[in-house]
């Protein structure tokens, strides 16, 4: 359920400030799935985690919520904090999640569930930051100079970064060998 309205947001906001415990569970209610969807795609939909991080997230959007000054709709604040929650725990922990998905039959032409599961598992093998920047911008919509604030990087940075991510799922779908990044003619 959205809101009607940037007025009844606000004002949901401002009776969570006040400590309203029912405004708090609607906002709750209507910015969690969006959120969860987010947080899912960034960590390679691992459930369990993706709980903890949501959590988190709304912790610190708590914390935080009395210098929300809502230049921004609440929800893309509350993403930008689950997105920069995501991030801070996979570069912490320098996890790269493998997703282990069975070998289908091959057919003339896939259902797209089958295509679907494979560019998820393909976006599951990516570097961390090449997932995220691939994620904030392609799926989430994300331009590149929210990016870079976003993740404290260049924008020129989050562009190359897209290229490459771009470029390593190419390689994840195809399953062709990807040259080695040493020598440029060469093969790995």
């Amino acid at each position: 359920m959205k809101t009607s309205g940037p007025e009844d947001e606000r004002s949901l906001i401002s009776r969570v400030r006040s400590g309203d415990e029912q405004s708090l569970l609607c906002l709750h209610r209507r910015h969690t799935p969006q959120l969860r969807a987010t947080i899912l795609r960034l960590i390679a939909y691992d459930e369990d985690l993706a709980e903890d991080l949501i959590q988190t997230t709304w912790i610190q959007a708590l914390e935080g919520l009395g210098s929300f000054r809502g230049e921004s709709a609440f929800e893309t604040w509350l993403i930008r904090i689950g997105t920069r929650v995501a991030f801070g725990h996979m570069r912490t922990r320098r996890r790269r999640c493998e997703l282990g998905v069975r070998a289908l039959p091959v057919a003339a032409k896939p259902p797209p569930l089958v295509e679907l599961v494979a560019v998820e598992a393909a976006i599951g093998r990516l570097d961390t930051m090449e997932r995220t920047v691939l994620v904030l911008h392609a799926i989430e919509g994300y331009r590149h100079a929210e990016i870079a604030g976003l993740l404290g990087i260049a924008e020129g940075t989050s562009r190359a970064t897209l290229s490459r991510a771009r470029r390593e799922l190419r390689w994840n779908l195809s399953g062709e060998r990807k040259p080695c990044r040493t020598t440029r003619k060469s093969a790995c």
